[in-house]
């Protein structure tokens, strides 16, 4: 007896439920998410009354982050059929935008770049290669060895 397989409507539904099962558990994640921030930020108050000035803008640009990645989950622009994304964006294929309509755009969306990253200043950098574990460790064989001949001069073989 030769086995069915599944239609599409069940892979559909699998498909649909899976989503709204993810869509849940990010909503709870959300919510345990700020539940542990309240008490983190309770307890970061109670040892340092200064601590509050910060907050807000840390909230500020977590809500940001959360807004701007449920704007990318709700994109829709790669599915649809190229007439209604022109329609959508208000652009004729054939002439493209007018100089007018470029500028305008560029100044309500902003140049299509992508922001960089911050650059670590020489000087940090430097620090972070001389503190590491291991170099610590030479700092100290280094330190040793010039003790051990301070110590004891006749003997050069503790310098090299």
């Amino acid at each position: 007896m030769a086995q069915k397989r599944p239609s599409r409507t069940n892979s559909q539904l699998i498909q649909a439920f899976t989503l709204a099962r993810q869509e849940l558990e990010l909503e709870e994640d959300k919510k345990r998410l700020a539940t542990l921030q309240n008490i983190i930020t309770k307890r970061k108050e109670e040892r340092d009354p200064k601590f509050d000035k910060g907050r807000k803008k840390q909230e500020k640009s977590l809500n940001n982050s959360i807004k701007g990645s449920e704007k990318y989950k709700s994109m829709e622009e790669h599915k649809i059929e190229l007439d209604e994304l022109f329609k959508k964006l208000d652009v004729n294929p054939d002439k493209g935008l007018s100089d007018d309509e470029a500028h305008d755009r560029n100044k309500k969306y902003g140049d299509n770049s992508l922001s960089g990253k911050k650059k670590t200043p020489w000087y940090l950098m430097l620090i972070h290669e001389l503190t590491g574990f291991f170099a610590i460790l030479l700092w100290v064989g280094g330190i040793l060895s010039f003790l051990a001949y301070i110590l004891d001069t006749e003997d050069a073989s503790n310098v090299y």
